[in-house]
């Protein structure tokens, strides 16, 4: 593995396994669920960036960011609105007036497990639960 991947895939790593612990919580964490969903996803998109050689932008803007790694991994593309939606999370979800439900991490956490399995397989990375 690349050492320029390697901090990447840690830090996605740590943002799923939040994400998959607080969704499977007694409270209902949908917010913090939404919130670790969406920085998973962006940080195995930068895995890309990295690997491609692609300067990794500081923005947390999914569709932004498939932008830049579609034409290498087009499968991202055929989740290209769950990935608009799901940008919003990473900022608005953390404030007051933004609450997310439980259909919203259901998708989240679908669309990363989707995101993850892709970009996974894509750098070579055996796939874990």
């Amino acid at each position: 593995m690349s050492a320029d991947i390697k901090p990447w895939i840690i830090k996605a790593e740590e943002d799923y396994l939040v994400a998959i612990k607080l969704s499977k919580s007694a409270v209902p964490f949908y917010n913090s669920v939404c919130f670790h969903c969406q920085q998973c996803i962006e940080k195995y998109m930068k895995n890309i960036m990295a690997k491609e050689n692609i300067d990794i932008i500081k923005s947390h803007d999914l569709k932004l960011l498939l932008g830049l790694i579609e034409s290498r991994v087009p499968a991202l593309k055929l989740i290209k609105k769950e990935l608009t939606n799901i940008t919003d999370w990473a900022v608005n979800a953390r404030y007051p007036g933004v609450v997310s439900d439980k259909n919203d991490a259901k998708l989240g956490v679908d669309t990363m497990k989707l995101v993850r399995k892709i970009i996974r397989g894509y750098l070579g990375l055996k796939s874990r639960k």
